[in-house]
């Protein structure tokens, strides 16, 4: 089955929500697949991976090999660790749970 950005989003908001409440779980690991897997999902079309909470979205530039956090006034471009590090050290660039089409988890 090929993985979707909404599918993937999901996946990756439940093994967040998964590695805070059993801490002894590998979750930079698997971020870091998730994280990796977003990669195949996008085209030249629609580099728009997920949109973050209140406002923004996470994109995967191709060409320069580099996800992209994309909010009003400004561009921040990770490399794939730098953004599993924001993920499962500081909780951010998570998908945004209320979006439609993602499957609401508890707080995180």
């Amino acid at each position: 089955m090929l993985d979707t950005t909404r599918s993937l989003a999901n996946k990756l908001l439940a093994t967040v929500r998964d590695g805070k409440n059993n801490p002894t779980a590998p979750l930079w690991g698997e971020v870091f697949d998730i994280i990796h897997r977003f990669k195949s999902c996008v085209s030249e079309s629609n580099p728009t991976l997920y949109p973050i909470h209140p406002v923004g979205e996470v994109r995967y530039d191709r060409a320069l090999r580099r996800f992209i956090v994309q909010l009003p006034d400004m561009n921040i471009v990770l490399k794939d660790h730098e953004i599993v590090d924001a993920i499962v050290d500081q909780g951010l660039f998570l998908p945004h749970v209320d979006h439609p089409g993602l499957t609401r988890v508890t707080e995180l």
